[in-house]
């Protein structure tokens, strides 16, 4: 358990490094309303999580939960590239706050690197907003007899019966169902339906 939390956080700590190298090397200033509502939820999500998580002592799920952020992190980087704006500035200063407590020296390095003078270890913590912690979008897991046959990306508002038409409506669904009436659906809210046929 011990070797897989030093390689997660040795992974951690180079993808970090990887990702503020490559904002501090740029030198353009862009705003990118394509990604900043992605990435400032990312951001605030993981806070949130590694904050509660070192609050009650779950550090093998907060490192996970930063490896999620730079992973996600990443996937922006590749769809949309990584700029010079406010939006990957406060990701990158709040990821290297959150590691702080797990990679002393990496992160004192990467927040001088950022244009601190002072240290990262005293007075810096990120806080998160709840309004970038709510989603327009909602995966809903749909299983046929209590086995998965979809995940369904859909929008957050959507009532029981829409997101119940949209699970009989998908094509993988559908070969699962042979198209027949459902006998039960059973509705989790904004996470699950189970279809049996």
């Amino acid at each position: 358990m011990l070797v897989a939390f030093r390689e997660l956080l040795g992974c951690l700590r180079c993808a970090g490094w990887n990702l503020v190298q490559e904002f501090v090397d740029k030198n353009v200033i862009y705003s990118l309303p394509k990604d900043n509502q992605e990435l400032l939820r990312l951001t605030h999500l993981t806070i949130k999580k590694v904050t509660r998580d070192i609050e009650d002592e779950k550090f093998n799920t907060a490192v996970a939960s930063m490896m999620e952020m730079v992973n996600g992190l990443y996937k922006i980087k590749e769809s949309h590239g990584i700029h010079v704006s406010d939006e990957w500035r406060f990701a990158l200063e709040s990821l290297i706050q959150i590691l702080a407590p797990f990679a002393p020296h990496i992160t004192e390095e990467l927040w001088h690197e950022m244009g601190h003078d002072d240290t990262v270890h005293v007075g810096h913590w990120p806080k998160w907003d709840e309004k970038y912690l709510k989603s327009s979008v909602m995966t809903i897991i749909v299983q046929v007899n209590g086995k998965l046959r979809a995940k369904l990306e859909l929008p957050s508002d959507m009532d029981k019966q829409g997101v119940e038409a949209a699970a009989l409506a998908d094509e993988n669904v559908q070969k699962f169902t042979n198209n027949k009436p459902p006998k039960k659906m059973v509705y989790v809210p904004g996470k699950l339906v189970n279809i049996v046929v």
